[in-house]
Order: structure tokens, then sequence, then C-alpha cells
């Protein structure tokens, strides 16, 4: 039996890609018995789960939007905003050093991990990339106890990821390798996601830090009910967010409005803030637009689906998450890309019931292709056959690596 931390963000109750893959790990080490505990933030949400959880504050600024994210209503939004414009002013003095915003926050984590670590002797310390504090944590404690075996997990990106409005990417990307390179150092796994191989064998071929470094997937493979199709409307499913620097829903929106027939629904669930997806719901009585909700809802409507969407990103260092838990249900899958390596292709190019859409193509000719996919036979994939085509994307996968 192993004792393990797991230092993140944000956890359930709330879900995000991150916190839905660490899920998935933890709920198939359990099985094994093993003895797990997360340090996370504190976001004020109570989560039922058995997994012993310590949780660190961000501060009042936070606190307050996290409590306001979810309200309903004018003043809600307005206090939302307010304090969103606090945390960015606060974040200013920190420019110089970012993607680390606010090192008290950091100093916390620290403190609570070496408390957990005199309290429970854990011996693997998994640092899940975003935040950049659990990569400090990570670093801190292995420097202070080398018996710890700590694991870098980039399930996101640092260095070639996509740099935050404010920030030119070049700048962004000096400060994001500056950080890697010292950070890294005594690192006894960095994990790297596949989509980035490329990207980051040019960038450590050379380093000592290369000989560290395993390529995996994110674990979001896992079985899902993949019941038959009811007959009745098509009903297209996207889940997700539309961040404005990542992906666009226009190419779609334009290719779904084209079709006349009223019996077709089309449902974004998760992010409600795309003026352009509204202004199109506001026009067009099939499109529906669900905001955020938890992944159990997200799925219930996954699992309700005749068609599941994927929207393509626009950097190719970023591995699409959702596309392997829609591969999970069986489904048919629309998937756009608008660029040509657009890191879900590599993937969506083995699975059997899937539609590639060119986003620099013409609408009019991609509709013919849609309802032509629609109409076509499609057998579907088991979930058996998925898993030997996709290990790396499963949380076992991972699981064989901490072991």
């Amino acid at each position: 039996m192993k004792n393990i931390l797991f230092v993140c963000g944000r956890y359930f109750p709330k879900a995000s890609p991150n916190s839905i893959c660490i899920k998935n790990i933890i709920d198939e080490m359990q099985d094994k018995s093993n003895n797990i505990r997360i340090l996370c933030y504190r976001d004020g949400l109570q989560d039922n789960s058995a997994i012993a959880q310590t949780k660190v504050s961000r501060g009042l600024v936070q606190s307050a939007l996290y409590r306001l994210e979810d309200k309903e209503g004018t003043a809600a939004r307005v206090a939302y905003k307010f304090f969103n414009i606090l945390q960015k002013i606060k974040q200013i003095p920190f420019i110089f050093c970012w993607p680390l915003s606010d090192p008290l926050v950091t100093i916390r984590e620290i403190r609570a991990a070496e408390k957990m670590y005199r309290e429970e002797k854990y011996d693997t310390l998994v640092a899940v990339y975003m935040p950049l504090s659990s990569l400090i944590t990570g670093y801190v404690l292995k420097r202070k106890h080398p018996e710890i075996r700590w694991i870098a997990y980039f399930l996101d990106s640092l260095s070639g990821g996509v740099a935050p409005r404010f920030m030119k990417q070049e700048t962004f990307e000096k400060k994001a390798i500056a950080w890697e390179k010292r950070l890294l150092t005594n690192a006894d796994s960095i994990v790297f996601m596949e989509a980035s191989r490329e990207y980051h064998e040019d960038l450590y071929c050379c380093s000592e830090i290369h000989k560290s470094i395993v390529y995996l997937d994110l674990p979001m493979l896992k079985k899902m009910p993949q019941n038959e199709p009811i007959e009745g409307p098509v009903i297209i499913v996207y889940v997700g967010s539309l961040t404005p620097a990542v992906r666009s829903p226009e190419f779609f929106l334009k290719v779904f409005s084209s079709i006349n027939n009223q019996d077709w629904r089309l449902i974004f669930v998760g992010d409600s803030s795309c003026g352009l997806l509204n202004e199109y719901a506001k026009n067009d009585k099939r499109i529906t637009v669900i905001g955020r909700c938890n992944h159990e809802e997200a799925m219930k409507y996954e699992e309700m689906a005749t068609v599941l969407l994927n929207l393509g990103n626009n950097n190719a260092n970023l591995t699409p998450s959702k596309v392997f838990e829609y591969m999970a249900f069986g489904k048919r899958i629309v998937s756009t890309y608008p660029i040509k390596n657009e890191s879900s292709i590599k993937y969506l190019n083995h699975y059997p019931g899937v539609l590639l859409l060119d986003e620099n193509e013409n609408t009019t000719y991609a509709a013919k292709q849609l309802i032509w996919f629609l109409e076509s036979p499609y057998e579907k994939i088991s979930y058996n056959e998925l898993k030997d085509r996709f290990y790396a994307n499963t949380p076992e996968a991972f699981i064989d690596l901490i072991q």
C-alpha cells in the first residue's frame, strides 16, 4: 500500500478537466487499497468524497469570487466583476514572476504539505499543474525530504501553453521555460501529455531533466454506459468551455444554422459567457445554452446525445480532454479543427464514428457532410477495444507509473 498526496488547485465538487482527471485516477487507486490525501484550494463548497482533503485559503478576494461565480442576478454579476477587478489588481506586482501570482497561497500550501508529511509520512507527492504553486510545493518538499518521490504531472502545458491576454506569447514562453528548468531539477518523474511530445523533446533533448520525462495522456477514458440511440430528433451536444484564445463555436454554429431541419437540436453545456453563441441561441430556438453545471449533470447530457461535438483547439500542444470521455460513450463524434495539426485529430482518426470538419472550408459543404454522416450506418466500438487503443488515456496508465 502506498501513501500518496495529490497537490492541485480546485477539486470536486467543482468540476474542471483537471479535477475530473485526478478523480478518475483516485477512484481507480482506491480499488487498490492505497492511502490517498488531497491538498487543494478552499472554495467554500462541500465535497462528500471519502478522500481526506486539506484545503488552503486563497484569501478574501478569491473566496468572494468562488461564492459569487454561480450566483444569478444583476447584483451578483456586478459584485463578481468588482472582485474580479480587485483580484487582477492584486496580481499586478507579481507580473514579473508570472505565472506565480500569489506567493502567500504558495507558502500556505508548502506549510500544509509539510505538516501532512509529519503526520502521514506520505511516500509519493503528485503535483498537478496548473497551478504553479503545486509544482513549487513538490520542489520544496523534495528538497527538504529527499526520500519522497515527487511526480510533476502536467495535465496542462506550462511551456508550450497559451499566454494570458496581457502578455506576449514569446514573453510567456521565456517565463514558463525558466520556471520549468528551475522547479523540475529534482523531480523523480515529469509527466507531459503526448500532444506536447514534439515540443518538449525539442526543448529538453539535451537537458538533465530529459531522463525523468514520461509521456502519457489525459486519464479521461473510463467505462461509460453505451446505450442504444433513442429514435427521435437529432441531439448534438457540446460539453466544455469556450475560451476565446483556445476555441470558437462560430464555424459549427454557421454549419448548424444552414441546416433547416427543425427536428435537430444543438445543446452547449458548461459555458454561457460566449456572446456569439448567445446571439445565435436568441435567433434559433433549436440552440440551447446551459451554463456551468457539475460533472454528473454534464454526463447526463452526453448520455442523451445523438452526436457529441468537439471544437478543436487553436494550440496544437493542448490535449483535448473531453474527446476521450466522448469516446467512452460509444457515440458518433463531430469534431472541427481550426489548424491542420489540431491535437485531437490523431486520436479521433482511430475512432470509427467520427466526422472531421475543417473550419477553413465552406460551411455549406460541411453541412452536407454532417447530414450524410448522420444518415450513414454506424457500428459502435466496445470499451475494451477502446481501452486497448488508448491505454495511455486511462487512469491505469498513470497508476502503473506510480506503482
